[in-house]
């Protein structure tokens, strides 16, 4: 990629922009106001056709979830496997014949994990 600034020309690869990315990542997670805890409406946040996961699982009891991005590339969260159980039954609904109503998994972090209804 070509960047042009003040006169100044750049050229920067995709580890470049990664490591751009990824520190602007982390300086985000420090400003104000902080994401809601809640998933945004419909269209207001990053999306990604294609969606690829893994999870894996270790033997303290937590699970590492990861989710891939084209242009963020792995994002990985942990939590309790006790969490994951009802991210299982999420996907169970959601790929059932005819779910009875929109429904999301929501997990605060704290060990308290929820489907609800949209």
């Amino acid at each position: 990629m070509n960047l042009d600034a003040s006169g100044e020309h750049a050229t920067v690869h995709a580890q470049e922009v990664q490591a751009l990315v990824a520190e602007l990542t982390r300086l985000r997670a420090r400003m104000s106001p902080a994401y809601p805890a809640t998933p945004p409406p419909d269209n207001a946040s990053l999306s990604a056709d294609e969606c690829r996961f893994a999870v894996g699982v270790d033997t303290g009891g937590e699970c590492r979830f990861w989710i891939r991005h084209a242009g963020l590339g792995w994002i990985s969260c942990f939590m309790p496997v006790d969490a994951m159980l009802p991210l299982a039954d999420l996907f169970r609904h959601a790929t059932s014949n005819a779910p009875s109503e929109a429904a999301f998994f929501a997990f605060d972090g704290s060990g308290r994990s929820r489907i609800a209804s949209r």
